[in-house]
């Protein structure tokens, strides 16, 4: 059994699964944003809402870049936890 082969595919999957949602939800986002972008009359108001736009685009990048980062570097690591010696006496 391949432990380490195991645990990137898992870690793969996961982000998969984690981007898929992540995009599901920005679409939403942004829909909901352009929606009111759409029905504002205030210049303000449609400032604001772009400037909302604008930064879940960013959101939404920045996020995608740490889920493909995690992806890429699943790797299981050994390091030592503890040092120092056990002893074991009879009782």
């Amino acid at each position: 059994m391949n432990y380490r082969a195991d645990h990137i595919e898992t870690v793969k999957q996961l982000a998969a699964m984690r981007l898929a949602s992540l995009d599901t939800s920005h679409r939403a986002r942004v829909a909901l944003l352009e929606e009111q972008l759409d029905q504002a009359s205030d210049g303000r108001i449609k400032r604001m809402k772009e400037g909302q736009i604008d930064a879940a685009e960013r959101d939404f990048e920045r996020r995608s870049t740490e889920l493909g980062r995690v992806a890429e570097q699943a790797e299981i690591v050994a390091e030592a936890a503890v040092l120092g010696a056990l002893v074991v006496q009879e009782a």
